[in-house]
């Protein structure tokens, strides 16, 4: 019932723990990073270059408040993430579990000769709010991507009919709350910031599958 030796959880050394002894010693290092740590997410590489003077960004973010909502998202620069803003919980049961599974169900005797030869590590995370991480990602994506629309369906006078969709240019989800882990959990530093990335978003539905849809429920 021991994690096997040369395992850590991030930079944790678990070794020879029971998952209630890693689970608290994860506990003891990043709760309170988690709790108190902020992210600044920056539009793009010249607003990341003035890290040192931010007093220009801030200005342009009061002068959004001027603007219309719709105008304010679209000019946005500046986003500030903290554990509280995206519903960040530290899941160190979870965590600590994996790491027992090394060498385990997870990897076998290979897994447990690599731990103690080389190390093994569980990268450290937060479990994010969907919904809040979510809504971030979309706020990102409204002032420096595009938001993908797959092709839908809306029914008009009893009759089916397909929506236009479109390809995207979107932050990946998955990326960003890797970098949010690392400014969140992995720094020392209170404040950390990182630049946001869009890329490629294509299609899940498509016309064709939207008027299948279409058909399907106008021949009921």
């Amino acid at each position: 019932g021991r994690i096997y030796p040369g395992v850590r959880i991030g930079t944790v050394d678990v070794s020879g723990m029971t998952v209630p002894e890693a689970s608290k010693a994860v506990q003891d290092v990043y709760a309170e990073r988690l709790d108190t740590h902020e992210a600044l997410i920056f539009a793009n590489d010249e607003v990341a270059s003035d890290l040192d003077d931010l007093s220009h960004v801030y200005a342009a973010e009061e002068l959004t408040e001027q603007l219309s909502f719709e105008e304010a998202q679209h000019n946005k620069q500046l986003w500030t993430a903290t554990a509280t803003s995206l519903g960040a919980q530290l899941p160190a049961d979870v965590l600590a579990e994996e790491a027992l599974a090394l060498g385990r169900s997870e990897g076998g005797v290979l897994a447990r000769l690599g731990a103690a030869l080389a190390g093994a590590e569980v990268p450290v995370r937060a479990d994010y709010n969907s919904e809040q991480l979510e809504g971030l990602a979309n706020d990102i994506d409204l002032a420096i991507g595009e938001v993908r629309v797959d092709f839908g369906m809306e029914v008009q006078d009893g009759t089916a009919r397909v929506t236009e969709g479109h390809d995207g240019d979107m932050v990946n989800r998955g990326t960003l709350a890797r970098e949010l882990d690392r400014v969140l959990l992995e720094s020392q530093d209170a404040v950390g910031a990182f630049v946001a990335r869009t890329e490629f978003a294509p299609l899940r539905i498509d016309a064709e599958a939207a008027q299948a849809t279409c058909d399907a429920v106008n021949s009921l």
